[in-house]
């Protein structure tokens, strides 16, 4: 690991690979990711989070906010495991780079083939992904596997606050991560008030499944057990040196109140 990576539990660390910017010096061509790091730097800067570049000798914008660092030369697998979410442009080697370490992804793929991976990780529910738009307001291309177009000079953009919510979703409530949010330890517990009653109820004692009628009035009677304290302290759990009074104080305030 880099020195220069902060240790965990400090704040969230994000792991950003956006590939080649320009493949074409001067000119924008189909498979440029510029749009990837231009999109995160405007909407990441604020963000109570650490972002690590892997920059791989690419030329970056200066200056980067503060809270971006970036590597000429990034160790892919030890960044992808430390990262509480990655950020990348959807290319094979990124995408099999965040699935085989567990963390969550954004993908913001640049054409087709990366579409299609960036829409094969969110099937799995490993990754959400935003598809940029040519800056005339047309989409990048149609859903599938046609191939772009060499685009004429003609940029991409993509709205950073879509962005910002999509990497704040992946933090604090991520489709697959390192740790349970809120929704899944919620529904956990319910979960486990509704197997424990099978013991007490008439289908245990006829030795049957529950009907759906019986299932209903179960999930009912667990749900009356939930109460505000319970869902408060699951999102003070998830939150514990995470950023996450930072991020969303609306929320927090609503908490600890």
């Amino acid at each position: 690991m880099p020195a220069a990576i902060p240790p965990p539990g400090r704040r969230p660390l994000i792991f950003l690979y956006g590939g080649k910017p320009r493949y074409a010096p001067g000119m924008t061509i189909w498979c440029d990711s510029a749009i990837v790091l231009d999109a995160c730097i405007q909407a990441l800067a604020d963000l109570d989070a650490d972002v690590v570049v892997g920059a791989g000798n690419q030329e970056l914008p200066s200056p980067l906010p503060a809270n971006f660092m970036p590597l000429d030369h990034a160790p892919g697998q030890v960044l992808a495991r430390r990262a509480d979410a990655m950020v990348h442009h959807g290319g094979h080697g990124s995408t099999l780079t965040a699935l085989a370490a567990g963390t969550p992804a954004l993908i913001i793929p640049t054409y087709s083939e990366r579409e299609s991976n960036a829409r094969r990780a969110a099937a799995l529910g490993a990754a959400t992904y935003l598809v940029p738009e040519t800056e005339d307001g047309d989409a990048q291309h149609e859903p599938g596997l046609a191939m772009v177009p060499t685009m004429g000079g003609a940029g991409r953009q993509l709205d950073p606050t879509l962005v910002t919510g999509a990497v704040a979703t992946l933090l604090f409530l991520p489709p697959k991560g390192k740790y349970f949010n809120p929704i899944e330890l919620s529904f956990g517990t319910i979960k486990t008030h509704i197997r424990n009653s099978y013991a007490y109820s008439p289908a245990a004692s006829a030795r049957r499944p529950r009907t759906e009628g019986e299932l209903r009035c179960a999930l009912q009677t667990a749900m009356e057990k939930m109460d505000a304290a319970t869902y408060n302290g699951y999102f003070k759990e998830r939150a514990d040196g995470r950023g996450f009074e930072k991020a969303f104080p609306e929320v927090w305030e609503t908490i600890v109140t």
